[in-house]
């Protein structure tokens, strides 16, 4: 099958790269900048159309590459040309292929798959896809004919109800974008202690990335060290103590609410792992300081 994909971003050019490396047909791009669908063009050696007509008059496959909101503006510019029998699917963490309205009385099958995977560069991340889970959803010859492709491909596809990708987007937050913030707080603290970011982030890359293997390879429970699982609240209620210290009200806010929060989330981890163990008297500890 042929596939087109409307629009030439971080992530239209990567899976199309990637895709047509694995021997997929594709026919090329189309986006509201031609310089953008011939630059993604040349770089995946393949066409760039001027008019996106053209494009779907080639293609069985329809991805449509864009930011969500632009993606039922799209939909409501190409819903009344011949997509009869055609896939059409976006790759949307958060939405579902509802906004794709009106397309089953068109006899358009519809889906969205998304990848477990950030898009941060046009040029580069194709080069990371091939080990990516992915999500799908959508009609029934929909599902069948991309969950067929990509799991030929490799990739794990786990099949979601249209309902869940909210919720099913927000993990994916937790797990890329929110980490971010996390470590955030660990460079202020110890831009307290005088470290440069360059220098926090030698300091601190095998801990975290050792850390976030073992979560991975073992699970969370048994990845799990540190003053809250060995129930050590007099450390904890040391870190309490001087990060209330700190002048700047906004630093001490931000970093005061993020310990109690992640650390309460802990202790429930640290409970499940040792059942036995009572963490009363370090949630109270935690009240003190909220």
């Amino acid at each position: 099958m042929k596939l087109g994909i409307i629009g030439a971003g971080k992530a239209g050019s990567s899976l199309g790269k990637y895709l047509k490396d694995a021997g997929i047909s594709l026919v090329g791009f189309y986006d509201r900048s031609l310089e953008e669908a011939r630059d993604s063009g040349d770089f995946v050696k393949t066409r760039a159309f001027e008019r996106k007509e053209d494009l779907i008059k080639e293609s069985d496959l329809l991805l449509l590459s864009v930011v969500d909101g632009a993606i039922s503006q799209v939909w409501e510019e190409i819903k009344e040309l011949d997509l009869f029998g055609k896939i059409l699917f976006h790759i949307s963490g958060s939405l579902s292929s509802q906004v794709f309205e009106g397309a089953k009385e068109r006899g358009v099958e519809v889906a969205s798959i998304h990848p477990a995977y950030a898009f941060s560069s046009k040029r580069e991340s194709y080069k990371g896809l091939a080990s990516c889970a992915m999500t799908l959803e959508g009609s029934e010859r929909a599902r069948k004919v991309l969950g067929q492709l990509f799991r030929n491909l490799g990739h794990p596809v786990y099949e979601i109800q249209r309902e869940e990708k909210v919720l099913y987007h927000g993990a994916c937050v937790f797990a890329s974008n929110l980490i971010n913030a996390l470590l955030g707080d660990a460079f202020l603290l110890l831009a307290k202690c005088s470290f440069s970011e360059e220098e926090a982030r030698n300091l601190l890359k095998n801990l975290a990335l050792g850390n976030m293997n073992r979560v991975f390879e073992a699970g969370l429970k048994e990845s799990l060290t540190g003053p809250v699982e060995r129930n050590d609240i007099s450390t904890i209620e040391k870190h309490l103590k001087e990060i209330s210290k700190i002048e700047t009200e906004a630093d001490r806010k931000q970093l005061l609410r993020d310990y109690l929060a992640l650390t309460d989330s802990l202790i429930r981890i640290s409970q499940e792992k040792h059942p036995q163990e009572n963490y009363q008297n370090m949630r109270e500890l935690l009240g003190l300081f909220s």
